[in-house]
């Protein structure tokens, strides 16, 4: 939510880079990992796959939350136009980049067709929907990222 906010403050050019959103990725795959690594320490050194993948998913599923949460508020409530402005930034860098492509222009209509419902993602029943999607997007993450934590006690059994 910090980091999104900075972002928002920072103005709108930095607020919808690609490269700066994919950043809050990586900060959200650190936290599930160390949070895993200090489950795994508070249990005495050992953690099982199983519960190495419920503490990073959990890690995961609250941070989207808490995002879904300011996202509702920064779009509904703090700034009502924002979800335009994002949404007719977010055009213009798709028509340079598929320009910058050289994809033919009925490819380029057609994808511009699909953004302009892109208004929907900015509402209350969007940002949920987003944030379900998103649930299954880091599960399947963090299936990979628990393997990272987990680490197998040698005394004991398993069947």
């Amino acid at each position: 939510m910090i980091f999104s906010l900075i972002l928002y403050i920072s103005g709108m050019e930095i607020y919808t880079n690609w490269l700066i959103q994919m950043l809050s990725f990586v900060i959200v795959i650190v936290f599930m990992i160390v949070g895993g690594l200090k489950v795994r320490a508070a249990n005495g050194g050992f953690l099982s796959y199983q519960s190495s993948f419920i503490a990073v998913f959990t890690i995961a599923a609250v941070a989207m939350l808490i995002m879904t949460v300011f996202n509702i508020i920064l779009y509904n409530f703090i700034n009502p136009e924002l979800g335009s402005i994002v949404k007719e930034i977010s055009i213009e860098k798709a028509i340079e980049m598929m320009e910058g492509f050289g994809m033919p222009e009925s490819d380029i209509e057609k994808s511009l067709t699909e953004m302009e419902n892109m208004d929907k993602q900015f509402t209350v029943g969007g940002q949920l929907i987003q944030y379900g999607k998103g649930l299954i997007f880091w599960a399947i993450a963090s299936a990979l990222f628990a393997l990272i934590p987990r680490k197998n006690n040698p005394q004991v059994e398993t069947n």
